[in-house]
């Protein structure tokens, strides 16, 4: 990912400055060398210069991909059969929008864990610089407290959304599931109830809808076994071959889908890993050069995948605790002052990522008409990647190589 930043940051230089303005194919399995360091639901995540610099905007992505690495592995390791799925500038908007309303010991934590390296204003400042779109965020806390203006303002300035809500009663669920949806419809019954006790939930969600630009023709669906962790499940497979943007060595298999025109890609990820502690190991080891692989060469893939029908709503309470953080959640240490019109105790309810990825012919959640047969020119040279056991998914921005989505997939179905 350093390298795709160092790029995008150059031309956006060139850029400034001037006021307007072969083939080869992969490392075989054998091969020693490893894939080079680099690396909401929008394909658009194109970074402005106005409102943040480019060094502050490098570093926000490069800590917020070291964070999400950190964040899957324990997903994966905490969940050994469920999906795992998120959009890593949504998680980091959250945590950037708790930062800037915290204080003392409480705002420390929320930095350490993620990274931040600037004040909270200038990491908002910096996720500004993307489509608000990209990161998703909302703040719903309980009416029965008042959120100061300035920080009302700074939240949507960074393009967030905060949310009052009747929590503990049917019209608080209500207001919450109305906030959900806003992701998508499949989320307008994603709470069945809340409680008096919930005060500040944060949610970050992930819908995008994309188009693929290689063909996954209709007629080379079939049926086959996905090999999950409880077992076989049966499961539809799509199917193309091409020249794709791939690389291979004795760690990993990754290949690289176009999708929205070339804007964005569908990074399809599978770990050699003999076992899931194996795969946890290599996630920690070498999951960001992985995500941010920008040396794939165009080469022969015979690409078969499967279709992918989740929808997801999954707290990261657990999983933030598990990690390190603990005041924010104390309703008696924790220190959210900053946010507030009037000095309350106030703590961290929920933390929850719902999100909508279903993969068919067409696409990522899209609805466009497939290619009923396409001439594939089949031979015996090139690569076979064959994504029937866990693995993992990231979809990128093209222009800056940021990760719009990571998801690692355990089954290829799942549901509220």
């Amino acid at each position: 990912m350093r390298k795709a930043i160092s790029l995008l940051l150059c031309l956006v230089l060139i850029g400034l400055t001037a006021g307007c303005m072969a083939q080869d194919a992969p490392k075989s399995a054998s091969a020693s060398a490893e894939p080079s360091a680099s690396a909401e639901p929008t394909p658009t995540a194109t970074p402005s210069t106005q409102d943040a610099s480019l060094d502050l905007i490098s570093d926000v992505l490069l800590q917020s991909e070291a964070f999400s690495i950190r964040l899957l592995q324990n997903g994966v390791a905490a969940d050994t059969s469920g999906n795992t799925v998120f959009s890593p500038l949504g998680v980091s908007a959250a945590l950037a929008a708790l930062y800037l309303g915290s204080a003392g010991e409480t705002a420390e934590e929320l930095r350490a864990l993620a990274g931040f390296t600037a004040e909270a204003e200038d990491v908002l400042s910096a996720l500004a610089s993307f489509s608000s779109d990209a990161t998703g965020t909302q703040l719903v806390i309980s009416d029965r407290y008042s959120l100061s203006d300035s920080y009302v303002q700074a939240l949507s300035a960074a393009g967030m959304r905060c949310v009052s809500a009747s929590l503990g009663s049917a019209e608080g669920t209500g207001q919450l599931n109305a906030a959900a949806a806003l992701y998508s419809q499949a989320f307008a019954d994603a709470f069945e109830t809340t409680t008096p006790s919930e005060s500040l939930l944060v949610l970050t969600g992930s819908a995008p809808s994309l188009a693929f630009d290689t063909p996954f023709p209709a007629l080379e669906r079939f049926q086959g076994l996905f090999e999950s962790p409880d077992g076989l499940v049966p499961c539809d497979f799509l199917y193309s071959e091409g020249d794709l943007p791939y690389y291979e060595d004795e760690r990993v298999q990754i290949c690289a889908v176009p999708m929205d025109g070339g804007q964005t890609e569908l990074l399809l990820i599978l770990p050699k890993g003999d076992s899931m502690s194996d795969t946890l190991e290599l996630l920690g080891q070498y999951g960001g050069d992985w995500i941010g692989a920008d040396d794939l060469q165009a080469y022969p893939v015979r690409l078969t995948l499967p279709a992918l029908s989740l929808t997801q709503n999954a707290s990261l309470l657990e999983n933030l605790l598990s990690m390190g953080l603990s005041l924010p959640f104390n309703q008696t240490a924790a220190d959210f002052s900053p946010m507030l019109a009037e000095s309350f105790p106030l703590s961290l309810s929920g933390f929850y990522t719902l999100t909508e990825l279903n993969i068919s012919e067409t696409g990522i959640n899209h609805d466009g008409q497939a290619p009923q047969e396409a001439n594939f020119n089949s031979s015996e040279a090139g690569a076979d990647m064959l994504l029937d056991r866990p693995f993992l998914l990231a979809l990128r921005s093209k222009s800056s190589g940021a990760p719009l989505l990571l998801a690692w997939i355990n089954t290829p179905k799942s549901a509220l």
